[in-house]
């Protein structure tokens, strides 16, 4: 194995056993110390890799939004998109974003506590999430012929919709996931319905 290869292990390491921690701890109570012990790394070595916590957590931001929008882009790739082929996407859309939600629980509960116990209002006002933003906010600004302003209110006002729609499903609330689904496409049709 490279050194290379050890460093990227290494890091990759750190980011599960933060996520361990976090879950455990809480982002605010967990020290550097306990998430380099979870893993099997020098104190130090946390901060070859890391600044401090809040890069940890974009870091992990960054993977799970690139881990989103892999699974994504697929879908709208050689579609002709209009407003009717983007409505026909939107259930399929869902669907993954839900299972890929899913798949990440613990850092989306994880993420959500820390941005409602620290975000800043600009932090709140630009979404915690500009690459997917940017992805979706393009795609419908073509499709609905938005201004690049207007792309991403929109997409910003949906993935808040998608968010606490998803928690309310995560938290054992009263909504299955076919009805979660449900809800995530008729309100994401109906929200872009309204500029076609």
């Amino acid at each position: 194995m490279t050194r290379q290869e050890k460093k990227l292990l290494t890091k990759e390491s750190i980011k599960k056993a933060a996520v361990h921690c976090f879950e455990k701890m809480d982002v605010d109570k967990t020290l550097v110390g306990q998430i380099s012990k979870e893993a099997g790394v020098a104190h130090g070595t946390f901060y070859v890799h890391f600044k401090d916590k809040g890069e940890l957590l974009d870091a992990l931001l960054d993977d799970f939004n690139e881990g989103l929008l892999k699974k994504c882009r697929p879908l709208f790739e050689g579609v002709s998109l209009s407003p009717e082929s983007t409505y026909i996407l939107i259930p399929k859309l869902c669907d993954l974003i839900l299972t890929h939600m899913e798949q990440n629980k613990s850092f989306v509960s994880i993420y959500v506590l820390r941005m409602t116990k620290g975000a800043s209002v600009k932090e709140l006002r630009e979404g915690i999430n500009p690459k997917v933003v940017g992805f979706f906010s393009e795609i419908m600004g073509s499709v609905f012929k938005l201004e690049k302003f207007e792309g991403i209110v929109l997409i910003q006002g949906i993935l808040a919709l998608w968010m606490r729609v998803i928690l309310q499903y995560f938290d054992g609330g009263p909504l299955s996931r076919e009805r979660t689904l449900e809800i995530l496409q008729k309100s994401t049709i109906g929200v872009l319905s309204n500029f076609s």
